[in-house]
């Protein structure tokens, strides 16, 4: 009877914790649908941030594991980057200014003194005769014009002087005898001594005839010559030569009348200033160097031939990268000695010629071109043929572009700019590399980026109708050269005469072109010597940018159609671009092994967008 009170206790009990449960529980939210939007999670691979996934795994390519993508990566265009305060100060970002201002380029030099060889003179004898006395013994003894040297015995030399005495008074064949003993060398002032002696001289007294050092002794006393031996070598030693060799790569900044500065072991820390007054038409094959004819300023006689000299020249760029001499400016050179330089009109000091302008003879002043556009050189990040700078944005704080840039020649302030960028743009110097390493984990814009958008670059600048013609002439043997590697043949000779097509885009008004034949150079010049087929295919991958950067430039007036092919499997499922003139598929990658492989990205005719 007690258990089974004990049994309806226990269940009374549990039964009114259950309803208490019931009736003091809070009540349940209600249902909502779609209260929230779940983002969908992307992956990619911190090696080829062009990966992407919607989950978890191993890369494709290197088969490391997947990472997560941050939602913020899509916050954003792929050209831009944004950075918290905290997260520029740890990249240490730091923004420069681009400007437009004198560009100038340094190259150093070494260089020789030599003699001028158009201040030496030679002494030679006028006659067969004796050397009687030396009073120039030996080599190295400063002169001055008419001192005596020797003296000298002659026979002929007293009969002409015995004839000169008997033509007095008859003037036409006294004139006739002057004038032979003025070409042998005689002063005039000998001749009047020679009339007024009351007979002739056995011995004739050389004189110096200019002034300057005695470098060269080649008689003695009592030595016997024949009619134009030479007896002494007088050099003129107030200016000398220095000459400079000139690096193969260098040799395109050099004009004549440029200003230079020397500097000699000797006379440390003293600068002797020079002008640049002949370069060599011939490259020594041996060194790959251009001599290059310096004129040095020795009045004091403090330089010696034959010392070794250190040259500086600051070479002016315009704002297309042409060597530009503005001191020239309004001056007026000798065509045959263009080391006679003069203010005005005149005749040419050395050989009379008429002064023409400096601007006849293809010197650029650049006095009428406007100043270049310069970035900094930590600005630019450079992959192959390819410049981006990270510009920042005037939208947003801390704010950075992606922005594709067109450089010319390396400068001492950095580099001209040719396009993408504008003065007073404020571009990255320090930390660039940090924010393209973000860029390439994010899958953005970057220097490594596979493929490239030349659109901005394209909108820049329209080309005329010259400059149209020239780009498709170097685009034909361009085309010739894929062609050819999709046949599995070499394509030297179509690289020779697509070089040879550079000076069309060299000689344009297009700055842009001129920046792309520079660029295009280097790889055509390997290519037209290229021996093995897997190299050359290496440098048609480098060279497609620049065929590209043609193609847009040229855009709409193209007059034929060139297809835009893409191969994904090639350079190791990396990818790349080529350009050719067939409709069907040419790879030249792979050539026959798989020539269709590849599609058709787009097609540029007259007239298509």
């Amino acid at each position: 009877m007690n258990k089974k009170r004990f049994l309806i206790i226990i269940l009374a009990f549990l039964s009114g914790l259950v309803a208490g449960s019931l009736f003091f529980a809070a009540p349940a939210p209600p249902v909502t649908q779609n209260l929230t939007q779940t983002v969908p999670q992307t992956w990619t691979c911190s090696m080829h941030p062009e990966i992407k996934q919607p989950k978890p795994g191993k890369c494709p390519k290197c088969f490391m594991d997947l990472i997560p993508l941050s939602e913020d990566a899509f916050s954003f265009d792929p050209r831009t980057l944004k950075l918290s305060d905290s997260a520029k100060e740890l990249a240490q970002v730091k923004t420069a200014p681009v400007y437009s201002g004198p560009a100038t380029r340094t190259l150093r030099l070494p260089g020789t003194l030599q003699l001028d060889e158009t201040r030496l003179r030679h002494v030679t004898a006028w006659v067969a005769g004796r050397i009687d006395k030396l009073y120039v013994n030996y080599t190295g003894i400063p002169v001055k014009l008419n001192d005596h040297m020797a003296e000298f015995y002659s026979p002929d030399l007293i009969a002409a002087q015995e004839e000169l005495r008997r033509t007095v008074g008859n003037e036409s064949l006294h004139l006739a005898v002057t004038e032979r003993l003025l070409r042998w060398g005689i002063s005039p002032q000998q001749i009047e001594q020679f009339i007024a002696a009351p007979a002739a001289k056995d011995l004739v007294t050389i004189n110096s005839p200019s002034a300057g050092i005695v470098i060269e002794q080649a008689v003695k006393e009592g030595m016997y010559v024949n009619q134009g031996t030479r007896l002494f070598s007088i050099a003129d030693m107030s200016r000398l030569w220095l000459i400079a060799s000139v690096y193969e790569r260098d040799i395109q900044w050099l004009r004549y009348g440029q200003k230079v500065s020397c500097e000699f072991e000797a006379y440390p820390g003293r600068i002797f200033p020079g002008t640049i007054s002949f370069i060599s038409p011939v490259l020594q094959t041996s060194s790959r160097t251009v001599d290059a004819r310096i004129n040095v300023d020795n009045a004091e006689g403090l330089l010696k031939p034959g010392m070794f000299g250190r040259i500086t020249i600051k070479v002016s760029l315009g704002n297309k990268g042409e060597v530009i001499n503005p001191a020239l400016s309004g001056k007026w050179i000798s065509p045959m000695h263009p080391e006679v330089i003069k203010d005005g009109p005149g005749e040419c000091d050395v050989c009379g010629m008429a002064l023409v302008p400096v601007e006849s003879l293809g010197i650029n002043t650049g006095t009428d071109a406007a100043l270049p556009l310069l970035v900094p050189e930590t600005a630019v990040l450079w992959s192959g043929p390819r410049s981006i700078v990270f510009r920042k944005t005037a939208d947003a704080e801390n704010l950075y572009e992606a922005t594709e840039v067109v450089v010319g020649p390396h400068v001492d302030d950095g580099y001209l700019v040719f396009s993408g960028l504008e003065a007073g743009n404020k571009v990255v110097v320090e930390g660039a590399f940090k924010l393209d390493s973000e860029q390439q984990i994010r899958a953005g814009m970057s220097m490594m980026s596979p493929h490239r958008d030349l659109t901005p670059i394209a909108e820049q600048e329209s080309l005329s109708p010259e400059a149209v013609t020239a780009v498709e002439e170097l685009l034909r043997p361009c085309l010739e050269i894929s062609s050819l590697l999709a046949q599995d043949q070499l394509p030297s000779q179509a690289a020779h005469h697509a070089h040879e097509r550079l000076s069309g885009l060299k000689n344009s008004d297009s700055a842009a072109l001129q920046g792309i034949a520079d660029r295009m150079m280097p790889v055509l010049m390997k290519m037209a010597g290229e021996k093995d087929i897997i190299k050359a295919r290496e440098q048609l991958n480098e060279l497609t940018p620049s065929i590209k950067e043609l193609v847009v430039l040229a855009g709409s007036s193209l007059s034929f159609a060139i297809h835009e092919d893409f191969c994904p499997m090639a350079f190791d499922n990396k990818g790349a671009v080529w350009f050719q003139e067939a409709s069907e598929l040419a790879n030249p990658y792979f050539g026959a092994m798989m020539l269709r492989c590849g599609e058709t990205k787009k097609v540029w005719s007259k007239g298509a967008k």
